[in-house]
């Protein structure tokens, strides 16, 4: 994932997670109901497409303003990636290569908000590879 990382050119945080943020993670891994050798089953051309897929998602991400944020007048920091924040786009990855249906299915076990929307959203990114 090192590969991922250094070529999105990503401010990754070189500490280890926070026992909060590893715990979402391994929640995810758990709900998904992947194996985690299966998970890092990516072939170089796999690799390429998702390293396309985490850079579109990113700046998806940022094309939505924050919804939390009317006013606009708070600063809010911006502090760098943990180094597990992949898991959760491999495993959305892996769910879009393998099983798009189980998709939805993961996502409802994740408890996303407006799941239909993101769900939709991550398809037609990956449709867009």
């Amino acid at each position: 994932m090192s590969r991922v990382i250094s070529t999105l050119q990503l401010d990754v945080d070189d500490e280890e997670p926070s026992s909060q943020a590893f715990n979402i993670e391994a929640n995810c891994i758990n709900k998904s109901k992947i194996e985690l050798d299966r998970l890092m089953e990516l072939d170089a051309d796999e690799v390429d497409k998702f390293i396309q897929f985490v850079n579109m998602k990113l700046l998806n991400i940022k094309e939505y303003p924050d919804e939390y944020n009317d006013n606009g007048d708070v600063l809010i920091e911006k502090l760098p990636f943990y180094k597990t924040f992949l898991v959760s786009y491999l495993i959305e990855f892996f769910f879009l290569k393998n099983d798009p249906k189980g998709l939805d299915v993961y996502l409802k076990a994740i408890r996303v908000p407006g799941l239909k929307k993101y769900s939709a959203g991550l398809k037609d990114i990956y449709r867009q590879l």
